[in-house]
């Protein structure tokens, strides 16, 4: 294997990042300094991002980090974002607020907050902006694109 960012024929080290490639691979092999020197990586916590269909990116510690700094404020947002949206976008998020609470362990509130801040991440924009976005549109579809 080598890495796909320098030609490096022998690195002791391949990391798959989450880097669309022109040829349409949805990943690309990287050595250890392309790997941290990457914008899908993380060097605060030592970490590969995940990588989301639209192209983005975003460390999920970082994402883990972002809604534990808005937690105080997630019932508030889960109940705003909820009450914004037609009934049934309202039941639709609902189904898969069910389920990934079920695996999570987490509240309604805190999943719908882990969806903002996940798109926060990937946007560069506030928890805040997201919970707007979502509610001027009177739809989920944002944060779960």
């Amino acid at each position: 294997m080598k890495c796909e960012i320098c030609g490096d024929k022998n690195p002791s080290f391949i990391a798959l990042l989450p880097i669309v490639q022109k040829n349409g691979s949805l990943c690309t092999m990287a050595c250890r300094e392309c790997m941290s020197q990457s914008h899908a990586y993380c060097k605060k916590h030592d970490m590969i991002h995940m990588g989301f269909v639209d192209g983005t990116t975003a460390c999920p510690s970082c994402i883990a980090d972002l809604r534990n700094e808005n937690i105080t404020i997630a019932s508030s947002l889960g109940t705003e974002i909820l009450s914004s949206m037609e009934v049934s976008d309202a039941e639709d998020l609902s189904d898969l607020i069910v389920d990934a609470s079920e695996f999570t362990g987490w509240s309604a509130h805190v999943v719908i907050l882990n969806y903002l801040a996940t798109k926060a991440m990937r946007t560069g924009q506030s928890v805040r902006e997201v919970a707007n976005r979502v509610i001027e549109h009177r739809s989920a579809n944002y944060i779960l694109q």
